[in-house]
């Protein structure tokens, strides 16, 4: 089975609405989706349960009630919490508000905090979705004045104090994919540096620039990701699976698993099984 894309696209069927809205059901710990980013927005509010993410460099626990925010190009990965997780899936082309932009650019949109906790935007998220489903006359244009609504409060209230990340360019999805190809590996910072003709420090601050995210967080990501479907699919101990991904000790695999997952491997495959 192949590892998915790094990068993920999305084809989003009404191209004079393009916006897809979706509810997801999903159980204990189970993955929500693997480590990408894409160039849409993207808008999860969680209705019931926990999902943790890991969005740009930072694990965020979003609980009931809250919503999480992904600008474009931010690398995300998410779980369903230990209760599971229902929620809801707005992903949408920025072309849907950045006509209201001077240069009508994705590069300037402002960026957003992904992590909200704000009554109004899960009111106009409700209202998005009731649209988005019913066949009423004007639809199309309710849709589009309720997401401006969003954006124009989020930007008042909850604007991000970080620079947003740019579009990633060729070099950073070779980066991507070697370390998709290559995780089993002892991979480290320095010999990736090494390998792309970098000195360490720029290699860093490119890498964490172009994906918001940091290197190791990124490895440690898909070597995660990887477990999971090893914890789900076969009977390996958790030693081997540890080795298999490329973890250096099973201690080590086993702290970051549960500080990303909330619960051990055991559990988790407990759980999981296929």
């Amino acid at each position: 089975m192949s590892e998915p894309s790094v990068h993920e696209y999305f084809s989003l069927s009404e191209r004079s609405l393009p916006l897809t809205v979706t509810t997801y059901s999903v159980a204990p710990h189970e993955r929500l989706f693997p480590a990408h980013w894409h160039q849409q927005i993207e808008i999860l509010a969680v209705t019931e349960g926990s999902m943790r993410v890991v969005c740009a460099d930072t694990l965020q626990v979003v609980t009931a009630g809250e919503v999480l925010f992904v600008n474009p190009y931010e690398s995300h990965l998410g779980y369903a919490g230990e209760d599971g997780v229902v929620y809801r899936c707005l992903i949408m082309e920025p072309s849907l508000w950045y006509d209201t932009l001077q240069d009508g650019s994705v590069a300037s949109l402002p960026p957003i905090s992904n992590h909200l906790i704000d009554k109004t935007i899960l009111s106009l998220i409700e209202i998005i979705v009731n649209e988005f489903h019913s066949n009423e006359i004007g639809r199309e244009l309710s849709i589009r004045a309720h997401l401006l609504l969003i954006f124009s409060h989020a930007l008042r209230r909850h604007r991000a104090a970080v620079t947003h990340p740019t579009e990633p360019d060729a070099l950073i999805g070779e980066i991507m994919r070697y370390i998709h190809q290559n995780y089993a590996d002892k991979l480290s910072t320095h010999q990736l540096a090494d390998v792309f003709g970098f000195s360490l420090s720029y290699f860093c601050r490119y890498f964490k620039t172009a994906t918001g995210t940091t290197v190791l967080e990124y490895i440690n990501a898909v070597r995660l990701s990887r477990s999971c479907r090893l914890l789900q699919q076969s009977d390996l101990p958790i030693s081997t699976i540890a080795r298999q991904v490329g973890f250096t000790g099973v201690n080590y695999f086993v702290r970051q698993f549960h500080e990303h997952m909330g619960c051990s491997p055991l559990q988790f495959r407990k759980q999981n099984r296929t």
